[in-house]
């Protein structure tokens, strides 16, 4: 019987037990005490020739420092990681840490021990989806009800977002969960806050890379850069930032233009999870690999992997870029002016919003915007389908850049 322990230390959230060939350690949080990390740093290196095994409970995320020591330990010692949240698995798998998700049974199968705190997860086998409930026809009424709970249970505003991309979402939640009918999806995520945070693991949906539509960052390099250099201090705003890449691509850009010691960027996201994520700056070697490609199209000069600390098969973005970025949680829905920023960059945001929503939220870039402020959008997106033409003007339609329109005594000012 294994009694796991921590060294009489009760303040940690870190537990172990030795056998003759194996090291037990349990960790029940996310790691973001230094004498967490300490201790655990502690645990790995002293085991002898023990195999180590490790099991994350009720964390949806590893910090940092953490972080890169658990991708070091993956790199160079025999260890197998087991996590509880799917949320956290999820985002190992992503920084190229192998990792396994607790399931029902499976601790005893693979240590012959028993442990309390696993997931009741479903036994596929028992659970039969019929093809036509996993396909069934969400209603508008149906998504308003659901929207209108989440947003009073947890504070996540999905109510003015478009019908059919909930509809898609809510759909492909269904069938990884294997839920019968809508019924169940109120069981499922309104009673149990880890189901809810299982189902924000792609609602809403996260697409980005480092240097995504090169041309774009080709623009920012050789036009509104230089441009913005005229300023004494700089602020830009990321908003949809999902994991990060867009504003450390944009972090980069500013260094290599010798900018980003007087810019600030602020990157915000409405998923705090992602926003951890991004502050974490952890990423697996394949997105370096295509971000290499895509920093080269947009007009690099230097060596990709020389912006990151490698680490095996993971990846961390150098601290000084990392330092010059203000990560944190905000909703496009009912949060108010940030700053006023010389750039705004929101792409491929609003086009999972009704057109309401994208009124309010062009206003509130424009409240944000210094006079001369450039805004950028998706590919798919615009300012034809809402209010934006009356308060911005392309400045490159093709790849969706604006710029502020300013009415001065009943004359536009056309800030060229």
């Amino acid at each position: 019987m294994w009694k796991l322990k921590n060294e009489g230390i009760p303040v940690l959230n870190i537990f172990y037990e030795d056998s003759a060939n194996t090291r037990l350690i349990s960790i029940m949080s996310t790691l973001h005490k230094r004498e967490e990390r300490e201790y655990l740093q502690y645990l790995v290196k002293d085991t002898g020739e023990r195999k180590i095994e490790v099991f994350i409970y009720e964390a949806n995320i590893i910090h940092g420092y953490a972080l890169k020591m658990l991708c070091e330990y993956c790199a160079s010692i025999k260890i197998k990681v087991h996590v509880q949240k799917k949320t956290l698995h999820s985002y190992l798998l992503r920084c190229g840490i192998p990792s396994l998700l607790i399931s029902r049974g499976s601790i005893q199968k693979e240590m012959n021990v028993p442990i309390t705190q696993t997931i009741d997860a479903k036994d596929s086998a028992e659970q039969k989806i019929d093809s036509v409930t996993s396909e069934m026809e969400f209603t508008d009424e149906l998504v308003d009800r659901f929207t209108e709970v989440v947003y009073s249970k947890y504070g996540f505003d999905f109510r003015e977002y478009q019908k059919n991309s909930l509809k898609r979402r809510l759909q492909i939640f269904i069938r990884k969960g294997r839920i019968q009918d809508f019924h169940h999806i109120y069981e499922e995520v309104l009673e149990n806050r880890e189901n809810f945070e299982n189902l924000m693991i792609d609602f809403p949906i996260r697409t980005t890379e480092f240097f995504r539509d090169s041309n774009v960052f080709k623009i920012i390099r050789n036009k509104i850069l230089p441009y913005l250099d005229s300023y004494p201090s700089i602020k830009i705003w990321c908003s949809g930032c999902s994991t990060g890449e867009e504003p450390y691509s944009l972090a980069i850009l500013l260094g290599e233009a010798g900018m980003l010691d007087k810019t600030h960027i602020y990157a915000t996201d409405l998923n705090p999870n992602v926003v951890e994520e991004a502050r974490n700056g952890m990423y697996g070697i394949e997105t370096i690999q295509k971000g290499s490609e895509n920093y080269t199209n947009s007009g690099g000069k230097n060596h990709f992997n020389d912006y990151f600390d490698i680490i095996g098969k993971c990846a961390r973005i150098k601290h000084q870029y990392r330092n010059r970025i203000l990560f944190f949680q905000h909703s496009l829905t009912n949060t108010g002016i940030l700053n006023e920023f010389q750039l705004i960059l929101c792409r491929n945001v609003l086009m999972y919003f009704n057109n309401s929503l994208q009124n309010k939220v062009l206003k509130l870039f424009n409240n944000s915007m210094d006079l001369s402020a450039f805004l950028l959008l998706g590919k798919s997106e615009g300012i034809q389908n809402n209010d934006g033409k009356d308060i911005f003007f392309a400045y490159d339609r093709e790849n969706r850049i604006y710029r502020k329109k300013e009415i001065l005594t009943g004359k536009e000012n056309w800030l060229l």
